[in-house]
């Protein structure tokens, strides 16, 4: 045998081996399409939610004496439900890295956001 029939009897060899798996495994190519369809039904829902909470506008703001983090999100975060406002702080503990409230001190600046319905 020639060098060329060689290559060429090795190329259909793997391309056979590799049109085995899917042949073998369509549970998996299944499970793959699904996967990609509810990431994309994904994507879709938290765009949406995004869409209805408004858009955020950030800010830092300076912190008075007596300031709170929950003081900041009743006057930033636009809600006066609990629910909101306890949210609200999480955020603002997150976005500013803040463990212990204990550690906000006047005159330091924190990150607030505002959203724009």
């Amino acid at each position: 045998m020639n060098r060329e029939n060689m290559r060429g009897q090795k190329r259909n060899a793997k391309n056979k081996r590799s049109g085995r798996f899917i042949a073998k495994h369509p549970v998996f190519i299944l499970v793959l399409a699904a996967l990609i369809i509810l990431g994309g039904f994904r994507v879709s829902a938290m765009a949406s939610s995004a869409n209805e909470q408004g858009t955020r506008q950030y800010t830092s703001v300076q912190l008075n004496a007596g300031d709170t983090l929950w003081s900041l999100a009743e006057t930033y975060g636009g809600s006066s439900d609990a629910r909101d406002i306890r949210a609200y702080v999480k955020d603002l503990k997150e976005m500013n890295h803040i463990l212990d409230e204990t550690s906000l001190k006047p005159g330091a600046y924190v990150m607030v956001y505002t959203v724009a319905r």
